[in-house]
């Protein structure tokens, strides 16, 4: 398997990826996007361990860091899960980047918690034949979480108590946009199961996992109103397992490392090689 760095332009951005291939002219390509977060290789260790295992299935994989995360140079000034325009710009762009260099012509996206809302943005591909989410979040914060932030702090919470009608008037409002609600992007990226896949994977704690059964009951209503050809291309799986520990330990030069993943009780779940770019 051969494994390069690469730098994508995606407008004003630049994020820096790991483009693996096996010996063989690959058969496809498969994007794994990561949670939030600082990672010790580019894209995370999760992506980079399946790298080796879906190069020995003919398939090439590719990983990058967000724009301002790890090596990819920029500035994040929040996350949300809700809004992921900026993320998905330059996971497209190197997605398609990849396929022109390879020659190939369908992918994969696979994402865990806010990368699967990026992996389900990018089911909007026509080349695009499936998504695995792991843990994906299913409902938003209220109001794009800029409510969140804005009342979470103390001091404004203690002003805005202080103006008359606070308690029966501001209050019961801010409260109705920090609720909760099911995310519209998750429920459009059901309306390409006719042509791709799409698999929702929840571990243990499932609350960890953002399970969250309100969420689920929502997806399912839209399920229902589809052909069931198309529903049957959607699969949610409960997991027993979880969470994953990775663990790691670098090679005599410094060049590489050897990862694996180990399960609460204490199974070794994936080994594999990583060659740091």
């Amino acid at each position: 398997m051969r494994t390069a760095p690469i730098f994508i332009d995606s407008g004003d951005d630049t994020v820096a990826a790991v483009v693996s291939v096996p010996e063989e002219p690959p058969e496809g390509l498969v994007i794994v996007l990561a949670g939030t977060g600082r990672h010790v290789v580019i894209g995370g260790t999760l992506a980079a361990l399946l790298a080796e295992p879906l190069g020995a299935d003919g398939l090439a994989t590719l990983r990058l860091d967000y724009a301002g995360v790890g090596d990819s140079p920029g500035v994040v000034s929040s996350w949300t899960a809700a809004d992921v325009a900026r993320e998905t710009a330059s996971s497209r762009a190197a997605v398609t980047k990849v396929r022109e260099a390879l020659g190939v012509d369908r992918f994969v996206s696979v994402g865990t918690c806010f990368g699967s809302r990026v992996a389900l943005q990018l089911a909007s591909d026509p080349a695009c034949i499936g998504t695995v989410c792991i843990a994906p979040p299913i409902l938003d914060p209220g109001s794009p979480a800029l409510a969140r932030r804005v009342l979470g702090k103390r001091r404004l919470v203690e002003a805005v108590r202080s103006l008359p009608l606070a308690d029966t008037v501001l209050m019961p409002v801010a409260k109705r946009l920090l609720r909760r609600g099911p995310s519209s992007s998750v429920l459009e990226s059901l309306s390409h199961l006719d042509r791709a896949r799409i698999v929702f994977l929840y571990g243990q704690p499932r609350e960890d996992d953002h399970y969250d059964p309100r969420g689920l009951e929502t997806v399912n209503g839209a399920l229902a109103k589809l052909p069931g050809r198309e529903r049957n291309c959607f699969e949610l799986r409960l997991l027993d397992t979880g969470p994953l520990t990775i663990c790691g330990a670098p090679s005599a030069d410094g060049r590489s490392a050897t990862m694996w993943a180990l399960d609460p009780r204490g199974s070794v779940g994936q080994v594999g090689e990583v060659r740091f770019a």
